[in-house]
């Protein structure tokens, strides 16, 4: 197998590391906002699920199956929440200022 030729890329950006990792702390934040909406449209809908078997619209197994979507769904928002914290927890490593070096080869 060969190696892959990678083309080079022109006029790459020279990003300060501070502002390199503010960059992924906002992204993490902007995951985060999307996160939330999707928590909240999972809320809405056992709502309407409860509504609708309030209703005599829909029975208690529609209900049972509503909620397997449910805990599905947010199984992978949890998923998403430790790669996010992760990421996060690597981010602000790199902030961190880097012991001295204190191997000697000889």
């Amino acid at each position: 197998m060969s190696m892959p030729n990678i083309p080079e890329i022109p006029n790459i950006p020279v990003i300060p590391l501070n502002a390199a990792i503010s960059l992924i702390l906002v992204s993490i934040a902007l995951e985060e906002i999307g996160l939330s909406h999707v928590i909240n449209a999972e809320g809405e809908k056992i709502q309407a699920a409860v509504h609708a078997v309030n209703c005599g619209k829909a029975d208690v197994k529609e209900l049972f199956a509503v909620d397997k979507s449910v805990n599905s769904v947010l199984r992978t928002v949890i998923k998403k929440e430790i790669l996010l914290e992760l990421k996060m927890v690597e981010a602000l490593e790199a902030l961190k200022p880097e012991a001295p070096c204190t191997t000697t080869y000889r």
